[in-house]
């Protein structure tokens, strides 16, 4: 009975020894593990990496998303327009267009497909400030607007500076600008787009390109843009079966384009002041309406822009406040500029009626409108024709 109680006693005893030890062991092991693979609660967290930008990626996901979509035109009966270019704008715009730009009137929006000389050769400008230029970034544009129920209108741009020129035989240019307009011609007919350009502005580009600004060249520019609208036609007509715009900036009666839909000639001020704007506004519109019946067509205003901000390039930013030739305040008389023009408009007696007007700009820094007095001026006028 000892022996067996002995035993009946060593046994419990060894045991629990043994347990002992092997959890003394399993605790060293998880320390050990433990320090050398700290537990995720125990990971210092890592600095949040910059989010990215998926600006272009949003662009294209719209633009998959609306590959089979069947866009349809809409035409207003006057262009009430607004010109935004360049985002976050344009997209800020539309997207609050509810609670903005449509309180204004507005009907039509003014998208214009930005190029520049690199190298040589002709290439499309980012939307995207900082991502690379794709082609859905304008083209989102478009369905964005589609989708808001605007009319659109796609112009084709190319952009030059005395510091930036061209610096290529004028022969050259032409060509690769009727390349990029029929190419984006294309684009406008597949989105159904209402209206396009294909050289925006293209007579002032010319103008500053080949003459350095000297005004007795203007009429042999004028009518260089002119061959250019008139021999690209055919094309463009075979491609796109929207309303075709000859968009321009020199200030003539002798742009001649027969065959397009519109005339759009583009205003602005240019430091006058009030009194002389007037003027000079009124002679702009009797040159718009006399190139339009020598032409057979008919025409509205395709940008009216009073900057009121010198603009810092590139930045989309306001520097300083600019300014008449007498010292006034464009920042101050902005409402009274575009009041003055509105008032040319309505009271236009030319045989030839304008048949709209687009303003630049709604929320860009340098040159907007939004949340300033001209608002009401413009939505009076909206309202009014």
């Amino acid at each position: 009975m000892h022996e067996s109680y002995h035993r009946r006693g060593f046994l419990p005893l060894a045991f629990l020894t043994l347990l002992i030890v092997i959890l003394a062991g399993v605790i060293f092991l998880a320390y050990r593990f433990g320090k050398n693979n700290p537990s995720s609660s125990t990971v210092p967290t890592a600095p949040h990496a910059a989010q990215a930008d998926t600006r272009n990626d949003t662009d294209a996901a719209l633009v998959t998303k609306n590959r089979t979509t069947r866009f349809t035109r809409t035409y207003p009966t006057l262009i009430k327009g607004v010109h935004e270019p360049g985002n976050p704008f344009f997209a800020d715009m539309i997207a609050r267009s509810d609670e903005g730009v449509e309180l204004l009137g507005v009907n039509t929006v003014s998208i214009p497909v930005d190029h520049q000389y690199q190298n040589g050769e002709l290439v499309l400008i980012s939307e995207n400030p900082g991502l690379p230029a794709t082609n859905e970034q304008y083209i989102a544009q478009i369905i964005r607007a589609k989708e808001k129920g605007f009319a659109v209108l796609l112009a084709v741009a190319v952009w030059g500076t005395q510091s930036a020129p061209f610096g290529l035989p004028q022969e050259k240019v032409l060509a690769d600008v009727r390349k990029v307009a029929l190419a984006w011609a294309t684009i406008a007919e597949q989105y159904q787009a209402e209206y396009f350009v294909p050289a925006s502005e293209f007579d002032w580009q010319l103008f500053r390109e080949y003459t350095n600004h000297q005004t007795a060249e203007q009429d042999t520019i004028v009518q260089i843009y002119n061959t250019f609208h008139v021999e690209i036609l055919p094309a463009l007509k075979k491609i796109f079966s929207g309303k075709t715009i000859a968009q321009y900036a020199l200030a003539s009666p002798n742009t001649n384009v027969p065959g397009y839909d519109y005339l759009a000639p583009n205003m602005s001020p240019l430091g006058r002041n009030l009194e002389d704007w007037k003027t000079y506004c009124a002679q702009l519109m009797e040159f718009a309406a006399a190139s339009a019946k020598s032409s057979g067509t008919q025409w509205f205003v395709g940008e009216f822009w009073v900057p009121h901000h010198d603009r810092q390039a590139g930045s989309g930013k306001a520097g300083t406040v600019l300014t008449t030739v007498d010292g006034q305040s464009y920042d101050e008389l902005q409402d009274e500029f575009y009041a003055a023009a509105f008032e040319q408009y309505l009271n236009f007696s030319g045989e030839l009626k304008p048949q709209g007007l687009i303003f630049t700009q709604y929320a860009v820094p340098y040159a907007s409108i939004k949340g300033r007095p001209v608002e009401t001026v413009i939505k009076d006028f909206f309202g009014s024709i």
